[in-house]
């Protein structure tokens, strides 16, 4: 089945050691091989590329011309189209219309799922860069990234395309500490400096939006506040102890600010929307003060409005001086939102793109050694 789909992957590896996106064809292949009448995908492309997601359509497909019926929850909407005969859409758990696809413009689409009208395609404003945060000069690790290099600038977001293998979730971990980087140099505000560890990451300034958000991104038994504080302890404690006015009062400034909703600063951050989930990450970093931010996948599993409230989120972040690598399998978020695109191929940079690159562009450094004439 592997072969047959052309997924990028191994019979014999192990499932606990797939990225998030390869754990989701081997689920897509076992649904497939199963042989139900009934098929649900539940987000099934919210982490493979491009070319993986042209496989599942095609899976899809191939289903519903065998009589099957499928089911095919997703928030990417250009998807439906692909894919869609009708369409129910859901709103805090009611149902706000159901039809034929057909019947409804994406305008129209988007303003039943988030309750008011939202601009489809957001575009942010460029601002002129600022001085140099992050230098990341020939970073290697052995099999997984080959002299890496690039720079970030204060108020910039520099987008990271690729496909699923390429080296871009594996770059963020090897940044942040969580993997060791065998050579190479990582400068900060101009000063070397040696991360060996999430903790160091974290002091030098740096935060990661992890891809898999409530794996590695929340502690999602414990309430909102106690995870938008997490990486801020020294600010609330005295003599090592939490001081819980202070958790209050700080919990209360950043789920303000980004505008989550919850039910109260108690409740459980795993009880949250896929959206506000993303947003409690961020308001962690934001309760530390980072100043490198490095968003994995950011709008991974969210609807449109959150995605353009991420969005503005991060922009704000620019504005007030932060700089930010944006990791994202959806070409489109990054031609609407990054100053520069990234592309990586096999562990290596394989090219750097201006902000209205076409998707044609990216591609081919995605997936060509060298570049076409």
């Amino acid at each position: 089945m592997i072969a047959e789909h052309g997924f990028p992957l191994q019979a014999d590896w192990r499932v606990d050691k797939l990225s998030p996106a390869g754990k989701q064809l081997v689920e897509i292949c076992r649904a497939v091989q199963h042989g139900s009448s009934l098929l649900i995908f539940d987000e099934p492309t919210s982490s493979l590329s491009e070319h993986e997601t042209k496989e599942v359509f095609r899976i899809v497909r191939t289903l519903r011309e065998r009589n099957m019926a499928v089911i095919y929850i997703t928030h990417r909407l250009e998807e439906l189209r692909a894919v869609g005969d009708r369409v129910t859409i859901l709103r805090d758990g009611e149902t706000v219309h159901t039809g034929p696809l057909s019947a409804l413009t994406i305008d129209q689409l988007i303003q039943c799922m988030v309750g008011r009208e939202v601009t489809a395609i957001y575009q942010r404003s460029p601002l002129p860069p600022g001085d140099e945060l992050l230098r990341v000069e020939k970073l290697n690790r052995k099999g997984v990234l080959h002299d890496v290099s690039f720079t970030l600038r204060a108020g910039e977001i520099v987008g990271m395309a690729g496909l699923i293998g390429a080296g871009r979730t594996e770059l963020c971990r090897a940044l942040f500490g969580v993997d060791a980087i065998e050579s190479g140099e990582i400068r900060i505000d101009k000063m070397p400096v040696r991360i060996g560890s999430p903790r160091e990451a974290v002091r030098s300034g740096l935060a990661l939006i992890p891809e898999d958000r409530q794996k590695t991104g929340l502690a999602t038994a414990l309430p909102v506040a106690s995870n938008v504080t997490l990486a801020a302890l020294p600010a609330i404690s005295r003599f090592g102890f939490l001081r819980l006015s202070l958790e209050r009062d700080l919990s209360a400034e950043f789920t303000k600010k980004l505008r989550i909703k919850l039910d109260s600063p108690r409740q459980l951050a795993g009880r949250l929307s896929g959206g506000n989930q993303q947003k409690v990450v961020i308001a962690k970093w934001l309760a530390r003060g980072a100043r490198v931010f490095l968003f994995d996948e950011p709008t991974r599993g969210i609807d449109v409005g959150a995605k353009v409230e991420v969005f503005e989120v991060m922009d704000s972040l620019a504005r007030s001086g932060a700089a930010i690598l944006m990791v994202s399998s959806e070409m489109a978020e990054l031609q609407q939102v990054a100053d520069r695109i990234l592309v990586m191929r096999r562990g290596r940079i394989s090219g750097e793109l201006p902000r209205h690159a076409t998707q044609e562009q990216i591609m081919r450094c995605a997936a060509f050694e060298e570049q076409p004439e």
